[in-house]
């Protein structure tokens, strides 16, 4: 019962992963003027196993439709001018709150 369990809750997260990763898609899809994302999956403590799959997805989705991607853990990225380069970031499973100098709604 609790392998049952625990199958379903990784199904449960693998679910969420892939829809927050096809919702990515579609906002650079809809973007004209850049073709690149940020993807940032800096973790502290815990680090979900799906991190490098869902990269490895998104990369995939790229070649597949036109855009690249920057994969990163270095929050140094979150400056104004190397943020002007991207389309969209995306905060791939994330732990911890970091604090950023720019706050984007």
């Amino acid at each position: 019962m609790r392998i049952l369990l625990s199958k379903l809750s990784f199904l449960k997260t693998a679910s969420k992963t892939l829809l927050f990763l096809l919702a990515a898609l579609v906002i650079v899809s809809c973007s004209t003027s850049e073709t690149e994302i940020l993807v940032f999956s800096k973790t502290e403590g815990f680090r979900h196993g799906s991190i490098e799959s869902g990269v490895v997805a998104l990369e995939k989705m790229g070649k597949e439709t036109g855009f690249s991607v920057t994969a990163t853990e270095d929050s140094k990225y979150f400056e104004e001018d190397s943020l002007k380069q991207y389309a969209t970031v995306v905060f791939l499973n994330t732990t911890k709150n970091y604090s950023f100098k720019y706050i984007f709604l």
